[in-house]
């Protein structure tokens, strides 16, 4: 499969072999919609083992290219080029790479703010605001809006991840409890870590961690 794939990327010393038709690499010569499955595990493949060049994309057939550009745009390895028009998922998993673009933090908010405007319980676009709010080291607005919609929002564990980092970080104890806490019992550090895998941070905090700072 990985000869396949880069053959189709233009690998000039592999050899051209025929995609079978139950190749997991069908869908680069087959309409795409028909095997959505087989896409996402073999560009899955691709990308955990490292086989893709950075222009992939541009080298795939049209459906192939479109397909690999959603795939590692959801996967925070390529950031998408129109914000405005890119699923938010996209955005909020290369936040990182998004705010280094100019005046990347300003059109992040705008985005969110924009899309909070039409829907004030859109909880994506909640994420994305306080993210954009704490990775450009502002910290205390972060918090300040985490808390404010903490209590509408309990369930959203990477909120409450999010805003129990940043109490950990300003040594503010009862904030951090408060995050920690939903109900009556403490957030698991598994809870935890599972709500800090999909915001991708440039350094996540362990949910043991966490909890160990606890005073």
């Amino acid at each position: 499969q990985r000869n396949l794939l880069l053959a189709e990327l233009g690998a000039p010393s592999l050899p051209v072999v025929a995609i079978g038709k139950h190749s997991p690499l069908r869908w680069l010569r087959e309409p795409t919609a028909a095997f959505p499955d087989a896409v996402d595990a073999s560009l899955r493949i691709a990308l955990r083992r490292e086989w893709l060049p950075s222009d992939a994309a541009a080298r795939l057939p049209n459906k192939g290219a479109s397909v690999l550009a959603a795939t590692l745009q959801r996967r925070g390895v390529q950031a998408p080029s129109n914000l405005p028009s890119a699923p938010l998922q996209s955005v909020l998993a290369n936040v990182v790479a998004l705010l280094a673009e100019p005046a990347g933090d300003e059109n992040l908010l705008a985005l969110a703010d924009a899309l909070l405007t039409r829907d004030p319980e859109h909880g994506e676009a909640r994420l994305l605001r306080a993210l954009v709010l704490y990775l450009t080291k502002r910290s205390a607005e972060a918090m300040q809006y985490l808390t404010t919609t903490l209590e509408a929002h309990a369930d959203d564990l990477r909120c409450r991840y999010l805003l129990a980092v940043a109490a950990r970080d300003a040594g503010d104890q009862p904030l951090l409890r408060l995050a920690l806490r939903r109900g009556r019992a403490l957030l698991t550090a598994s809870e935890l870590d599972g709500a800090a895998a999909p915001l991708r941070l440039p350094s996540p905090v362990a949910g043991t961690a966490l909890l160990a700072a606890l005073e």
